[in-house]
C-alpha cells in the first residue's frame, strides 16, 4: 500500500505541476515485478495500470472565448467554452461562422488576466491573425492576440497541443466589399441608411475606398463598422477626428470622438489586412457641383429615428437623394 500511495502522489504531481510521470510509473512497475511477492504483485500491477489510464485520460482543458458561434457569452473569459478532446487533438465546431469573427485560446479559465496569462496563438496582444483555411499553422505560448475567421461558413477548429499547431477546417465564402456604417451615439449604435458608406473603388494600394456625406456633421462617439461588428470594426486609441484631417484607424480599437457640426464628407480607406492601419479622411463639404445629380435622384425620407417614411408629413426628416444626405423640414 505504501507503493500505491507513492504512485498516486506522482499522479497528483503531474496533474498539478505538469511533470511527465510515465517515467516513474515504469520504474515502479519494474520494482513491483522484481521485488514484490506474487500474491501482492497482481493487485499492485492493477493499481499501476489504473493510474496510468487515469493519467492518460486526464488531459488539461483548452478554452475558447470571442464572438464565434457556440459561446454562451461573447468576449467573456469567465464563461469561455471548453474544446472537445479526442484522438490526441482538441476540436471546436463553428457552425455558420461569419467572416471577421474572432476568438482567443487559453489553457486557463477566469478573468482576462488569468485567461491571457495562459493564452496561445499567433498574434501579440491587441494584434490580429487571419487564419488560412485547411492549413495547419504553428502557435506560440504567450500570444494573446485575436485569431480571425477568414470566411463565412461551417468550420472545425483543430488544436494539437503536442505539435503546437491549429487548423481551421472547412469551406466558406469570402467577400472584400462590405456594407459599412457610422455606428455611434448619433445613430443609437445601430446601422442606418443615412450613415451608410458607398463603395467607390479599389485604389492602387489595394485599399477599398468608401465615401459618406454628412450635411449636419457628426457629434459624439462612433466607430466605422459593419452592422454586426465582425469583418469591419475600426476605431482609434484616444484620438478624435477633425475636419480637414486624415486619421489613422485600428481594427477593434476604441471609439472615435467627433464634435464636428459643419457639413463634411468622409472617405474611408479600408485595408483588408486587419493588422494594418485603415484611414478616415474628413473633408469640409459644400455640395456645390452635385446639385444636378441630387435633383435627378428620387429622394427617400427617414425620420430622426432612422425609420423610412414613404409619405412625410409635417416635421423634420433626413432626405437621401442619390449619395447626398440632408436634413429637411417638411410642411
Amino acid at each position: 500500500m505504501v507503493y500505491i500511495k507513492k504512485m498516486r502522489n506522482f499522479t497528483a504531481e503531474k496533474d498539478s505541476q505538469g511533470f511527465f510521470i510515465e517515467y516513474y510509473i515504469i520504474l515502479l512497475t519494474f520494482y513491483l515485478l522484481v521485488f514484490m511477492k506474487h500474491s501482492y504483485r497482481i493487485f499492485a500491477m492493477a493499481a499501476v495500470v489504473s493510474a496510468a489510464v487515469a493519467t492518460a485520460s486526464a488531459q488539461s482543458p483548452v478554452y475558447i472565448t470571442g464572438n464565434v458561434p457556440g459561446l454562451t457569452a461573447t468576449w467573456t473569459p469567465e464563461e469561455s467554452a471548453t474544446l472537445t478532446y479526442a484522438d490526441g487533438v482538441y476540436t471546436y465546431d463553428m457552425t455558420d461562422a461569419k467572416q471577421g469573427q474572432m476568438f482567443k485560446l487559453s489553457t486557463a479559465k477566469g478573468d482576462w488576466s488569468t485567461f491571457n496569462a495562459a493564452a496561445f496563438g499567433m498574434a501579440d496582444d491587441n494584434g490580429n491573425y487571419t487564419l488560412p483555411l485547411n492549413t495547419a499553422v504553428t502557435w506560440t505560448e504567450g500570444k494573446c492576440g485575436n485569431m480571425v475567421v477568414p470566411a463565412t461558413g461551417d468550420f472545425k477548429l483543430v488544436v494539437n497541443m503536442d505539435a503546437k499547431t491549429l487548423e481551421l477546417q472547412g469551406e466558406g465564402s469570402y467577400t472584400d466589399v462590405f456594407e459599412i456604417y457610422i455606428l455611434g451615439e448619433a445613430t443609437g449604435w445601430a446601422a442606418k441608411d443615412a450613415y451608410k458608406f458607398n463603395f467607390v473603388e479599389k485604389n492602387a494600394s489595394g485599399e477599398n475606398v468608401y465615401e459618406l456625406t454628412l450635411p449636419e456633421g457628426l457629434l459624439g462617439e462612433f466607430k466605422v463598422a459593419t452592422a454586426d461588428w465582425t469583418a469591419v470594426n475600426y476605431g482609434v486609441y484616444d484620438k478624435s477626428i477633425e475636419a480637414g484631417q486624415t486619421t489613422e484607424l485600428k481594427y477593434n480599437a476604441n471609439n472615435i470622438s467627433s464634435t464636428i457640426t459643419e457639413s463634411i464628407k468622409l472617405t474611408f480607406y479600408h485595408n483588408l489586412d486587419t493588422n494594418q492601419s485603415s484611414w478616415l479622411k474628413v473633408d469640409r463639404y459644400s455640395g456645390i457641383g452635385d446639385i444636378d445629380a441630387e435633383a435627378a435622384a428620387t429622394p427617400v425620407f427617414y425620420n430622426l429615428q432612422g425609420v423610412r417614411v414613404d409619405r412625410p408629413a409635417n416635421g423634420v426628416y433626413i432626405k437621401v437623394a442619390g449619395d447626398k444626405v440632408s436634413k429637411v423640414f417638411v410642411k
